[in-house]
């Protein structure tokens, strides 16, 4: 397991919650920045760690759709689709 820094999780839970809370819809990177009040970067480095927790905790991945933006993956159809 890769060293992840304080911030870097605290931005993945950010991160989370505001998926969690539009789910199943999706959001843009731009909205994402804006719901989690992060610069570009930490949403960036955010999703990174996030999808790096996913893996390592059994929870759905996180993929960006061109309709959605980034959500959580519904099913393995879409995750195969993706």
């Amino acid at each position: 397991m890769a060293k992840r820094s304080p911030a870097a999780e605290r931005h993945a839970d950010l991160i989370r919650t505001a998926l969690f809370e539009v789910a199943p819809a999706g959001m843009v990177l731009g909205r994402l920045m804006g719901a989690c009040e992060l610069s570009r970067w930490q949403t960036r480095r955010g999703l990174a760690t996030l999808r790096d927790l996913c893996a390592e905790r059994g929870w759905p991945p996180v993929i960006r759709g061109r309709d959605l933006g980034y959500h959580f993956c519904a099913s393995e159809a879409e995750l195969e689709e993706w």
